[in-house]
């Protein structure tokens, strides 16, 4: 995405989204927030983590819904502060079967599937006087 907009001289658009609290508000944000915001033709979109990981599932599951949905590559926004090796791990490993379950039950019915390995931008701190 960043290399084919530099090519063309273009700005890369992007927008990020929060896991919403209610069911409600997850309704409204797939069902209507995304598709608006589809229409300024984003180049991607992220969806960020609760705290300290608390919104981890929702946060994949919205991902894949937008891009089988809406079609737009979208990007787990993964904190990974207080985060282990193995949380990590097991967060990029859930991203990967998701993916390839919704490839699975796009081919079964006979259709291509949308769904694609959805990026993940993992992000993090170092304690002040720690080594980089």
């Amino acid at each position: 995405i960043l290399a084919s907009a530099r090519a063309a001289k273009q700005p890369t658009v992007s927008v990020e989204f929060f896991p919403t609290r209610t069911d409600e508000g997850e309704r409204n944000l797939l069902e209507k927030t995304v598709p608006a915001l589809c229409g300024l033709a984003p180049d991607f979109c992220s969806v960020t983590y609760g705290a300290g990981g608390s919104t981890r599932a929702k946060t994949l599951a919205i991902v894949d819904r937008i891009q089988r949905e809406q079609g737009l590559t979208a990007m787990a926004h993964m904190t990974c502060v207080n985060a282990t090796r193995a949380d990590t791990e097991a967060v990029l490993e859930h991203a990967h079967r998701q993916a390839e379950l919704d490839a699975e039950q796009g081919r079964a019915a006979g259709r291509r599937s949308g769904a694609r390995e959805a990026p993940v931008l993992a992000a993090t701190t170092r304690a002040p006087g720690a080594p980089m």
